[in-house]
């Protein structure tokens, strides 16, 4: 979300560099699926196999996203 404050849309493997770890990209794309479920975003996929392209939903600015009540705490 942090980037979405400064770009209205960018691609999926620009949050990323060469060294991302495999629970980096997967953690990093359950995020966009919550932030999608929020409604924060929207998503566009060319084709298959293609990149995806993460876009800032008009309003989203004033969405306020509060997860601390939705997971129940790991011991």
């Amino acid at each position: 979300r942090e980037v979405l404050k400064t770009v209205d849309q960018f691609r999926f493997m620009e949050l990323f560099d060469e060294h991302v770890t495999r629970n980096e990209f997967v953690t990093t794309f359950i995020a966009v699926l919550e932030l999608l479920k929020l409604q924060v975003i929207s998503l566009r996929q060319e084709g298959l196999f293609e990149d995806i392209v993460i876009i800032k939903r008009a309003g989203s600015d004033d969405i306020r996203v509060d997860v601390e009540g939705e997971y129940e705490e790991v011991e």
